[in-house]
């Protein structure tokens, strides 16, 4: 009988049903990794039959080892090697704490989008952005400076706001005098997305630092501060590039455009 595994979806006593059985004909028995039941159950109920071990190798030499190890302790007298795959396999119970994961980290997400979709309603009823928006644009500022100001704002507004709300609520304000200046609006819609992103993962309260610390609890929200400066860093070195080097961002669009 071989291989044996995952017996539990088609029987209450999984591998170990087999295993009498193959002691009660005389048959021996590959027991797989991928079993139901523990190789040293099935291994006593086996009895004194024949039995060999078959072992999905896995990426873990530690973990091979010591699975090898139970099987020579368990009486198993060959080893059956399978390289086609590294997973170990996969049993009904496992979905059980994969599907509880899963559910609570969506409720999590879900939430924190909920809660940050209500909050742009909010500031939207209450013209926050928007009175911001035409604050600067009224400020009458220098070309760069125009856009160092804006950039700024989007950076703060990302510390509260998804970036569809950014987008909707500031745009028909800040893109008339951006027009005005003489910047080229794809290429300011590529900028204002990178800072954008920076400002969801910018410390002290990037949206998605609180979406990591939720997703991996165990590790300090100082970790991921840190663990996120890097990105800040390369995302400011990014706009920086695109505001000396114009055409990163819009050669492509002219090129499909025809335009110079």
């Amino acid at each position: 009988l071989a291989p044996i595994g995952v017996m539990e979806i088609v029987h209450p006593e999984a591998e170990r049903a087999v295993a009498r059985a193959a002691k009660a004909t005389g048959i021996a028995m590959i027991l797989s990794t991928a079993a139901s039941t523990t190789l040293e159950d099935v291994a006593a109920d086996l009895g004194d039959s024949p039995r060999w071990f078959q072992l999905y190798y896995p990426r873990n030499r530690d973990l091979a080892a010591n699975l090898v190890r139970r099987a020579e302790a368990a009486g198993y007298s060959a080893i059956v090697l399978t390289l086609d795959t590294w997973s170990l396999g996969w049993r009904p119970r496992d979905l059980a704490p994969i599907l509880s994961s899963t559910l609570k980290e969506s409720t999590m997400l879900l939430l924190i989008i909920g809660m940050s979709l209500f909050y742009s309603y909010v500031m939207s009823y209450l013209h926050i952005s928007q009175s911001a928006a035409q604050w600067v644009v009224d400020m009458h500022l220098s070309r760069w400076l125009l856009l160092a100001v804006i950039l700024l704002m989007v950076i703060v507004f990302g510390f509260f706001l998804p970036p569809v709300s950014i987008i909707l609520m500031t745009a028909p304000i800040i893109l008339p005098p951006l027009r005005a200046a003489g910047f080229d609006l794809i290429w300011f819609g590529i900028v204002m997305t990178v800072v954008m992103e920076m400002g969801l993962i910018h410390p002290p309260v990037g949206l998605n630092i609180f979406v990591i610390k939720n997703i991996a609890p165990d590790i300090p929200l100082k970790d991921v501060i840190w663990g996120v400066m890097p990105f800040v860093g390369l995302m400011f070195v990014a706009v920086i590039l695109l505001c000396l080097f114009p055409q990163i961002a819009t050669s492509l669009p002219n090129m499909l455009m025809g335009t110079k």
